[in-house]
């Protein structure tokens, strides 16, 4: 056999091992580790029910999501809350940023957080697997310690216990009807004795 032909061999099946590679890279979803829920402590507390409007809601996560996420970061995520959750962004793609929107319909769990199931996906006009999109939102080093994503399951738990609140204070959902703008939250504030 020529050399040139073992040589131009060598170098395709290097090619389809790196292409083989970057795939299994961007489309693999392996299992997500399960949940693990805290129940609200209201021990020393007092429970006060918030209800607030889809607008307040939307500035208060995006301001909580702002703090989180490294400024250095290459992912730039805003939250919009219609009816439905819309998390935005550019995730990069190789060499460039591809506009990213996922739709999730929000659902309060047993313990008062927040499970965000997806229901629509928008990336460019690629035709991608909501998988791999939250694969590569997951494997994203800056996604604060409260946003769990899963991508087998196609949703992102919001998990309010590690969400650092100010002076002890407690959130979880009580109730979210969006296409209402009914929102009820449950906020416990820690109470010491009186001196």
């Amino acid at each position: 056999m020529n050399k040139w032909k073992i040589a131009f061999f060598v170098l395709l099946f290097l090619l389809v091992l790196i292409v083989g590679i970057i795939y299994w890279k961007v489309f693999a979803v392996s299992a997500s580790a399960p949940i693990q829920e805290e129940p609200l402590n209201l021990e020393e507390k007092r429970t006060l029910q918030v209800q607030t409007t889809r607008e307040d809601f939307e500035a208060i996560a995006n301001t909580y999501m702002q703090r989180a996420i490294p400024k250095d970061t290459p992912i730039d995520v805003d939250l919009r809350v219609e009816d439905e959750i819309i998390l935005s962004g550019e995730v990069p793609f190789f060499t460039s940023l591809i506009p990213v929107s996922l739709y999730f319909d929000p659902v309060p769990t047993e313990e008062g957080n927040l499970m965000l199931n997806q229901t629509k996906l928008e990336v460019g006009r690629l035709n991608v697997s909501p998988r791999a999109v939250l694969k590569v939102i997951r494997d994203t080093e800056a996604l604060p310690t409260w946003m769990e994503v899963q991508p087998k399951e196609e949703r992102i738990f919001i998990n309010l216990d590690r969400i650092p609140f100010a002076n002890g204070i407690e959130v979880r959902v009580h109730a979210i009807d969006l296409p209402n703008d009914h929102i009820q939250l449950d906020v416990a504030v820690p109470v010491g004795e009186g001196k």
